[in-house]
């Protein structure tokens, strides 16, 4: 019995749709084009978060700074794009008050954008309900948007409308930027003339002499834990 032997037909690994089968070679470069160019926007924004992770809002700092338990371990968390009053100044107390009200003891997602000089993380927090902390802040009149580290426009509207509206801090006539306040603060601590301040193993402001020693620790001694809240004051109690 003789087989007969069907020629082989190849088929081609995939068919496109015939838009694209209907397509010059010109038009075909600029569909690819623009896939790819789709493609690196949506990389770029995914990344714009370098990470990010879930835990417990355990403490707050301040107006700008809280803790969050991630993987049994706390890590501070920098709000990004904002900053609020310090401790020290007009409604920094309340900044606090106001953050502890609506974000502590709260399970968060921080979108971690990277870490500062002082090793905290920045980023946003975003509450259960999917506020962004940092936002809401600024909404509520308890924050500046931090220009100098921040260009993102939608900070600098809700500052706008939380001035207009005179909320929180905005009831003030001339509210203290906190920025200027800090300045001021640092002005105001320059060290004196004495030059017989060393390096030693004072870890505490209980054990610096005044305000002149512990400013040389901070500034010459790498003491940066005297200054607690980073706001470039050491011994806030000496300080004053």
């Amino acid at each position: 019995m003789n087989r007969q032997i069907m020629p082989r037909v190849d088929k081609p690994l995939g068919t496109f749709p015939p838009v694209i089968q209907s397509m010059n070679v010109r038009q075909c470069v600029l569909l690819a084009l623009l896939v790819m160019t789709t493609a690196v926007g949506v990389f770029a924004w995914n990344c714009s978060y370098a990470a990010t992770f879930s835990g417990k809002l355990v403490k707050v700092i301040d107006g700008d700074t809280v803790e969050v338990i991630h993987e049994g371990q706390a890590r501070r968390i920098r709000l990004a794009h904002i900053d609020t009053p310090e401790i020290g100044q007009a409604h920094g107390q309340a900044a606090k008050r106001y953050v502890l009200a609506i974000a502590a003891q709260r399970s968060v997602q921080v979108r971690w954008q990277s870490t500062d000089r002082y090793g905290r993380t920045l980023g946003e927090v975003i509450l259960p309900d999917g506020t962004n902390l940092n936002k809401q802040i600024v909404r509520a009149g308890y924050a500046w948007h931090y220009k100098d580290y921040s260009s993102d426009p939608s900070y600098a509207e809700l500052e706008e409308q939380a001035r207009l509206a005179r909320r929180g801090l905005w009831q003030d006539d001339r509210p203290t930027p906190p920025w200027i306040w800090r300045r001021d603060r640092r002005n105001a601590t320059e060290p004196s003339s004495r030059t017989d301040f060393k390096c030693g193993a004072k870890r505490y402001c209980r054990e610096m002499s005044g305000c002149d020693e512990a400013v040389f620790y901070l500034r010459n001694c790498g003491a940066g834990y005297l200054d607690g809240d980073h706001d470039g004051i050491p011994c806030e109690a000496l300080c004053k």
